[in-house]
């Protein structure tokens, strides 16, 4: 990997933050819990032959925030045990100490009325503060009719040093006029290609068809997969990667089932609701399962709110594959993007956060936690330590003040 300065260009993106749809003063972006955010709007239509195209660059940077490391960076994890006024406290604490806090961070963004995630950067000392609140639903506390109270778990400070990014390489893409990419290539530091991916759209289908993926390792250099070092920048921040030539649609165009692999399955059948809405799609497995199940390998549910597509739950019988990623949750904003995601992994959970500018539909920053407890804890029972990743995509055209 090869590391390069970032202060100048990251401090200016930071800072920019405030262009996020929907901001206010305070540079915070919401997404209501029964609607989409003002000014945003999502085609339903496919792609036209010949309509414009925009085409980019963006240099790709990441940040690993002591997974496999010896030691751990700047952090820690604040227990559900503390009361919301000491759990700000203690948050304010670790951002002064720091040196980055402020009263109104650079920028904030929440979900339902209740906050995800806050950025507190520092150009003079090259570093950003990160804060991600963690929040869980329990039906104790639902009363017969009412939804369950939302609580918060946990939070997660952690500190991002400018000068620890490392430059993974440079991600070409182009998208339509509705923002959806059309094709993307991915080169290393040296201008050597690694892959190249294309991709198509169709009505009801909330996942980008993959029409062609070609990659340097790949023996066929056609449709044989990512490999797991590029999930994470070719196309993000999507779970499922669904091959056009293996799906199966009906005479009106109607998305059918998949003849190949969701997670470790043989094929997956569609189901829609009453009001013709993409509802669950289940894998099917011709192998035999370590658990002496039936030929159901998993299922993918859709959930929706009024204006649009609202969360994709998951799960995938550990008996028929990986059991990393084998379960999980994709929440999605008002405008239809992915906006946060936690999931199964062997010791725990990861959460992931997609941040965007404006109605941009590709992220500019993904940030994923682990719930893994790596440091000590102190006679609070705060955890020292907070094991992240970060992924920085940057475009050099656009201005850094």
């Amino acid at each position: 990997m090869k590391k390069v300065k970032t202060a100048k260009f990251l401090g200016g993106l930071l800072l920019s933050c405030a262009l996020l749809a929907g901001c206010g003063s305070a540079g915070a972006v919401d997404v209501a819990e029964n609607g989409r955010e003002d000014g945003s709007a999502a085609s339903e239509e496919t792609p036209q032959a010949g309509g414009e195209t925009m085409e980019s660059v963006e240099s790709v940077f990441y940040f690993n925030g002591g997974v496999g490391e010896d030691s751990l960076p700047a952090g820690l994890r604040i227990p559900s045990s503390f009361g919301d006024e000491s759990r700000r406290e203690r948050t304010m604490q670790a951002l002064q100490e720091w040196g980055v806090y402020r009263q109104t961070p650079d920028c904030a963004v929440s979900r339902e009325g209740r906050p995800l995630l806050e950025l507190y950067s520092e150009e003079d000392k090259r570093v950003t503060g990160i804060v991600f609140h963690r929040w869980t639903q329990s039906s104790a506390n639902a009363e017969d009719g009412e939804p369950a109270e939302r609580m918060e778990e946990e939070t997660y400070c952690a500190l991002l040093p400018w000068d620890a990014l490392e430059k993974l390489g440079t991600l070409a893409y182009s998208c339509d006029s509705d923002q959806r990419t059309l094709e993307e290539s991915f080169s290393d530091p040296e201008g050597t290609l690694q892959a190249y991916v294309a991709y198509e759209y169709a009505p009801d289908v909330p996942f980008p068809m993959i029409s062609e993926c070609r990659y340097t390792s790949a023996e066929d250099g056609n449709q044989a997969g990512f490999p797991s070092d590029l999930r994470n920048i070719l196309n993000r921040p999507q779970r499922f990667l669904l091959y056009k030539e293996k799906m199966n649609f009906s005479g009106e165009g109607r998305w059918q089932g998949y003849d190949g692999c969701l997670h470790a399955g043989s094929r997956a059948v569609c189901l829609y609701d009453e009001a013709g809405r993409l509802q669950t799609i289940r894998e099917e497995t011709d192998e035999p399962l370590s658990d002496g199940g039936d030929s159901l390998s998993g299922e993918i549910a859709f959930a929706y709110r009024d204006d649009g597509l609202d969360a994709v739950s998951y799960w995938f019988n550990p008996g028929s594959g990986s059991t990393a990623d084998s379960s999980g949750t994709i929440a999605y904003d008002g405008q239809g993007r992915p906006q946060y995601k936690e999931y199964y992994v062997t010791h725990g959970t990861h959460y992931g956060v997609y941040l965007y500018k404006g109605s941009e539909t590709r992220p500019w920053l993904c940030l994923e936690f682990c719930s893994q407890v790596m440091g000590p804890e102190d006679e609070d029972g705060v955890s020292a330590g907070c094991v992240f990743h970060a992924y920085l995509f940057h475009n050099p055209q656009e201005s850094v003040g």
